[in-house]
């Protein structure tokens, strides 16, 4: 008998059952909204979207329409603006990798969400489409950016998107990603990487000061490596990730921080085991609804002082 799954592939999870009953009702809430903004639909998708508002960031929240979900993420990555402004660019991407990234990115390739249907080969030594498509975007991607060239969570990133969209899209996704939302954060000095965890440890420091007298302050950090390079893929169950991407996505790079520190803030107090293990594995089980509740109830007010998610990035940009 075959596993069942949820929408993208993955196994289903004990929260889907409860979040399916909610999405046609949201996308009914949905449909009203951009039709009082003037906004209308093509294929059953919105042609364009409105201007961020209070009431729109509400809807976020609560989750943006599966069918939808693709083209507002790539609404508020401004990756239609950047296919427009280059067309044929990522069709032009196909000349040859130097050997240790191609190999590199063919041995992470079955790795890439391996319990997904889309990412399993129908038969042996022959890839599934989205595992050609996966080949294809980060093998441009390389190209486009040597700097970066390939490194593991590029795989992760670029599937998520694959799952919502096609290629094209997906690459520019990624492009905006990697380049302009969180910039050299995926580079082989992972400066932007550090810069980002000392601004998390400042934050707790500030916030969390029980935290920094456990004497695990260290140790604690280490598991944000994989959170802000796979933009927490790796963290959570997918359909708490996606979410959370729908609200990192049009809040901007500053929600990256604060859902860091919100996840230290829920596993407060760390104790009675391992805080390494503790703080790695005991999110992979949060339903959306528990992670999005406490973010509602004033995580996005947390992130006071500091620097803000623009100047963060424009900093990061000059180095």
């Amino acid at each position: 008998m075959a596993t069942p799954t949820d929408h993208l592939g993955f196994i289903i999870g004990p929260s889907s059952v409860e979040y399916n009953e909610k999405i046609s009702q949201r996308q009914q809430r949905w449909s009203k909204f951009l039709m009082s903004k003037g906004c209308y639909f093509s294929d059953s998708v919105p042609a364009r979207w409105p201007s961020k508002s209070k009431q729109m960031r509400l809807l976020v929240r609560k989750g943006v329409p599966r069918a939808w979900r693709g083209s507002f993420w790539i609404h508020c990555l401004h990756a239609d603006k950047q296919l427009r402004q280059n067309p044929g660019y990522f069709d032009s991407l196909t000349k040859s990798l130097p050997k240790e990234i191609s190999d590199a990115i063919e041995k992470d390739l079955h790795r890439t969400f391996p319990d997904n249907v889309h990412f399993q080969d129908p038969q042996v030594g022959v890839d599934s489409i989205k595992l050609h498509q996966l080949r294809m975007v980060l093998h441009a991607y390389a190209l486009h950016n040597p700097k970066v060239g390939y490194c593991q969570s590029l795989n992760f990133l670029s599937a998520m998107l694959l799952l919502h969209m096609e290629p094209e899209n997906a690459f520019w996704c990624l492009v905006s990603i990697c380049d302009h939302f969180l910039p050299h954060v995926h580079e082989v000095t992972l400066h932007g990487l550090v810069e980002l965890q000392n601004q998390l440890e400042t934050r707790l420091r500030q916030n969390l000061p029980s935290l920094y007298g456990s004497g695990h302050s260290q140790t604690l950090l280490l598991p944000t490596t994989s959170w802000f390079m796979s933009l927490f893929i790796t963290t959570f169950p997918p359909e708490t990730t996606i979410r959370l991407w729908d609200l990192i996505f049009y809040e901007g790079p500053r929600m990256v921080l604060i859902v860091a520190e919100h996840i230290f803030r829920l596993l407060l107090p760390i104790e009675g085991g391992d805080p390494f293990q503790i703080v790695q594995n005991e999110p992979r089980t949060w339903p959306p609804e528990y992670v999005l509740k406490g973010l509602e109830r004033g995580g996005m007010e947390k992130l006071k002082g500091g620097l803000r998610g623009r100047e963060w990035v424009r900093q990061l940009r000059k180095k």
